[in-house]
């Protein structure tokens, strides 16, 4: 790595951060939240880009002074691993659904794959008194979203194209051309899987055969045109598929009681959505038009903030969305109203409502009874006397840790490889 300016030019520049510190005593009085130049300041360790060499990301590219979420809900998309494009991504988790993305298959079902983890949860090593120790959720590739021109010799290529703060874009191309592919962005508390085609032939794969479609026997060779599809498998699942704008017609033939294949290439929009009772369909068809594209966190004060939703398409009546249990605590105001009978379950966070909302962006505000400071700096913070008694010190921690060689693993788990590579 590249080493640090002199150290009295950082103890210099540490020092003149230290005396634009509140003292600790106003946090307990006034608002926290900070405006003005509390910023690290680039002065301290030189930046370098050093940290590739260690844990390079996939899929993405590097955008100049951009940082790159690496410890997000959608991370595994572009986690390195040492024999890259040759490995599975790992599941994502937007909640309520599990996404995975295969690029490897050696059955040319390359494309995005949706599952609904909860309906897959189970226990183990349970105790004398009958409780478990532990669950966990199988992940399903219930439905993959596809498309014919992906082959085993014409392997997509994945790649994160953007990323808000609530959501990521991804697209797969065809690697000879940049006018043919898919794109699905994907959101937490997203209710549709969404995947938007261009010039490519559609291909839809079930994980169990389909029973009936529109509530007739499904029939294999027969095609079917409209804009929506209700699939149920022979499992018992439900499974609504939409076309919408700018194509709200779409024609596939069933090619077997498992595969659905487009009668041409496609420029649209194809929503698929997993249907638990007549409640949710009816919700699902009502809000279907307006597709959440990503978000933001508009932070107010220490105890207020919001979520303001991206969208596209037609959204007149409303979006529709799922919020976490924390989220329905705390959420205020009448911009999102609660859908009675409309959830879902988050394999780790619980039960998921139903909101829609109405609001041009559609927002959702949030109230919290305990303040809690929003600050780059700890709770509780040097005083100014504390920060020049300590901050030849604390640098010189700081420029050491920095400096020091580092060799950490790449295999194994991620969890634990961050911690030691923090």
């Amino acid at each position: 790595m590249a080493r640090p300016k002199t150290l009295s030019a950082l103890t210099a520049a540490l020092a003149s951060v230290a005396l634009l510190l509140y003292p600790v005593q106003a946090q307990s009085t006034y608002d926290t939240w900070e405006t003005g130049m509390l910023t690290p300041d680039k002065l301290l360790v030189e930046h370098t880009s050093e940290m590739r060499s260690l844990c390079a990301p996939r899929n993405i590219e590097i955008v100049a002074g951009r940082p790159i979420p690496t410890n997000t809900w959608w991370g595994n998309l572009i986690t390195c691993d040492p024999s890259a494009s040759n490995t599975p991504v790992s599941p994502i988790w937007p909640n309520p659904y599990a996404i995975t993305i295969d690029t490897t298959s050696t059955t040319g079902d390359y494309g995005f794959a949706i599952g609904y983890p909860y309906r897959m949860r189970y226990f183990g090593d349970y105790q004398t008194n009958g409780t478990a120790r532990y669950y966990g959720h199988a992940v399903l590739r219930e439905v993959v979203l596809s498309a014919r021109e992906f082959t085993t010799t014409a392997v997509p290529t994945l790649r994160v194209a953007s990323w808000t703060d609530l959501g990521v874009k991804v697209q797969m191309r065809l690697p000879t051309s940049a006018t043919q592919y898919m794109e699905s962005n994907f959101v937490s508390g997203m209710p549709y899987f969404t995947t938007t085609y261009q010039n490519l032939t559609p291909r839809l794969v079930f994980n169990n055969p389909i029973a009936t479609i529109n509530g007739a026997n499904a029939i294999v060779s027969a095609s079917y045109t409209g804009s929506r599809f209700v699939f149920v498998t022979v499992n018992g699942n439900k499974w609504i598929l939409y076309a919408t704008a700018p194509t709200s017609s779409f024609t596939f033939r069933l090619d077997s009681n498992v595969l659905l294949r487009g009668a041409s290439g496609y420029v649209g929009t194809l929503r698929l959505v997993n249907t638990l009772s007549d409640t949710h369909t009816n919700a699902y068809d009502a809000f279907k038009e307006c597709v959440v594209t990503g978000g933001s966190v508009d932070l107010t004060t220490d105890s207020t903030y919001g979520l303001q939703w991206d969208t596209v398409g037609d959204c007149s009546q409303g979006l529709l969305h799922f919020a976490l249990p924390h989220q329905r605590a705390s959420i205020v105001g009448t911009n999102a109203a609660r859908v009675v009978g409309v959830t879902m379950n988050a394999p780790t966070r619980g039960e998921m409502a139903a909101y829609v909302t109405h609001t041009s962006p559609p927002t959702w505000r949030f109230s919290e009874s305990a303040s809690i400071p929003i600050s780059f700096y700890p709770k509780t913070r040097w005083t100014n006397l504390d920060a020049v008694g300590g901050t030849e010190r604390m640098l010189q921690t700081l420029v050491d840790d920095v400096q020091a060689p580092w060799s950490i693993a790449t295999l194994g788990s991620l969890y634990f490889n961050g911690k030691a590579a923090q």
